[in-house]
């Protein structure tokens, strides 16, 4: 939509989205930071610093215009940010004429994708283009491409898509990703107990999930890759079987220890 205002003698008209789902992953972020950033502000101030992060107009530029136009503005903001952002999920999408898409049975996720989207998940809103650069791939012989890291593809999205592109499949893989926390619980969750330098508790610890890995790759380096296109629920199944043989284990020892 076009936003006029005046600015002293002068009438500007400049180019805005509608909507929150109009907005690209970039401006999104954009608009996310400069919120929590003027959380404690006044409003006009944060109403005026949501415009200028949108529209890339200086502050100093907008602090200077007439009333009637700021209220015009505030009127747009709060319009904006109480959008219902749209929740369709899109299985193939398409930037710049080429082709994305989405393989929605996460149930066949590797551990490599889901590792990747945990460590991108840590901070999700400065991280939503490369989270969809993991879900979304170019089609290779009519099926989704395996995941392969590609930051290229990561800088695209960030510029190009939208929040009405993206917001129905994340909340898909948050949804997905939930489920996974609550059947393995036992493996996401720090216990005070020392099972030992084999443990697969605490997955926060110091390595993360390198040290996981590792030890799914038989402490062979060489193994690696091989480990992190398994399926993520057969790695998960086979560390939580692993945590209640460590577990066993260690109670014996310490029964006969008595």
């Amino acid at each position: 939509m076009n936003l006029a205002f005046n600015l002293g003698n002068d009438k500007f008209v400049f180019k805005i989205p509608e909507n929150i789902n109009d907005l690209t992953i970039e401006q999104f972020i954009d608009l996310q930071n400069t919120i929590e950033k003027t959380k404690d502000e006044k409003e006009v101030f944060k109403i005026l610093q949501i415009v200028s992060s949108l529209s890339k107009i200086p502050y100093k530029a907008l602090k200077t215009i007439d009333e009637e136009s700021i209220g015009k503005l505030i009127i747009y903001v709060n319009d904006l940010l109480n959008t219902e952002t749209t929740i369709e999920l899109h299985n193939t999408i398409r930037v710049e004429g080429k082709k994305y898409g989405v393989n929605t049975d996460f149930n066949n996720m590797t551990l490599g994708e889901f590792v990747d989207l945990e460590t991108y998940s840590k901070n999700h809103t400065e991280n939503l283009h490369k989270i969809m650069s993991i879900l979304y791939r170019p089609y290779k012989n009519k099926i989704v491409a395996e995941y392969k890291p590609d930051k290229s593809r990561s800088d695209l999205f960030l510029k190009k898509l939208k929040v009405k592109d993206i917001y129905g499949v994340f909340m898909k893989y948050v949804e997905f990703r939930n489920n996974i926390y609550k059947e393995f619980e036992e493996l996401f969750t720090i216990k005070t107990e020392e099972l030992g330098v084999n443990s697969y508790n605490n997955l926060g610890e110091k390595w993360g999930w390198y040290n996981h890995i590792y030890i799914l790759a038989n402490e062979n380096i060489l193994n690696i890759n091989k480990v992190t296109k398994l399926p993520v629920y057969e790695c998960l199944t086979f560390m939580s079987y692993k945590q209640d043989l460590n577990e066993k284990i260690e109670n014996e020892r310490r029964f006969n220890k008595v």
